[in-house]
């Protein structure tokens, strides 16, 4: 327990009319309490391990004022502590979070690049494909992603595919550096997608532009839309580096070209292999959503093949 004593100091004690008993003296106590921090009135305490030199008369005489005002100096004082340590708690808080924030998503991403960096084009589930007519691309194929057919829809009867309309969704708050990637790699889909569909063995011809198609009896007409191409993009780590692509997904509609009616749809979706890079690599980027597309058109192609061989063997 530590002996407490109190000095009034002649040269700091308050010259108060009002309260004439406490007057410019010096007087000693020890008290029972814990540390005190006040200096109203020029009242200082010293903690003192040394013997007791206090009178007790003077602490019954002490004026009953002290304490009041010692306590509110007090509760200043923690008060003032509570709400600098409050403010500094939030505005660390408000870091960290802002911190773990960066440090997750940079995270999700290296996680990302170390996953696709060294694979290629690695499907996906298709997104919200959209509906044709009736048809809702849902079932799920080992082959094409999603697909729905038409009720007696049989593949060999048609002879001839001819491609139609094949586009990109293009966002307004792309540049025009990101639309000449996207249509780079639409016009790649459309080279390679004439290219496979010629191996299919049941396809005596395939045109590359269904407004050439002189006839439509037993032919299909094939539009593609690309509804989601996700090109690479800045990421926030401490050198601000490129990272992707991401993902790209296909729907097709197969339309009966004598009747227009929508016989097949498919919604398809690869991830194509990310990679980090210090300036933006547009060779690469085009290079790798090419690759991504090269597998849409092969899972599209072996639908077909697969549809051939059921129906032959059926």
């Amino acid at each position: 327990m530590l002996d407490w004593r109190l000095v009034i100091s002649p040269r700091r004690a308050m010259r108060d009319a009002s309260h004439p008993e406490l007057s410019p003296c010096r007087a000693e106590f020890v008290g029972d309490c814990g540390p005190l921090a006040a200096e109203r009135y020029g009242v200082g305490l010293l903690a003192s391990l040394g013997p007791a030199r206090g009178n007790a008369a003077f602490t019954g005489s002490f004026p009953p004022y002290f304490s009041a005002a010692t306590e509110l100096r007090k509760s200043t004082h923690v008060g003032w502590s509570e709400q600098l340590n409050t403010e500094r708690g939030t505005t660390m808080m408000q870091r960290m979070m802002k911190r773990l924030a960066t440090t997750v998503w940079v995270s999700a991403s290296l996680v990302l690049l170390v996953l696709a960096a060294g694979c290629t084009a690695v499907r996906s589930t298709p997104l919200h494909p959209e509906a044709a007519g009736s048809l809702v691309p849902s079932v799920k194929d080992r082959d094409a992603g999603r697909v729905a057919a038409a009720y007696g829809f049989d593949v060999t009867r048609y002879q001839t595919i001819a491609i139609g309309n094949v586009s990109v969704d293009m966002p307004a708050s792309w540049s025009e550096e990101d639309r000449r990637i996207a249509s780079s790699v639409i016009a790649h889909l459309r080279s390679n997608l004439a290219q496979k569909l010629r191996t299919v063995d049941q396809l005596e011809r395939v045109v590359d532009d269904a407004s050439a198609l002189d006839a439509a009896a037993n032919a299909l007409r094939l539009d593609v839309r690309v509804t989601a191409l996700e090109l690479d993009q800045l990421v926030a780590t401490e050198l601000w580096q490129w990272l992707g692509p991401g993902a790209m997904q296909m729907e097709t509609r197969f339309v009966d070209a004598a009747s227009g009616r929508v016989a097949l749809v498919t919604a398809d979706r690869r991830t194509a292999r990310a990679v980090m890079t210090q300036a933006r690599d547009i060779p690469g980027t085009t290079a790798r959503l090419d690759e991504a597309a090269n597998y849409l058109v092969m899972d599209l192609v072996n639908l077909l093949s697969r549809l051939e061989k059921t129906a032959a063997h059926a």
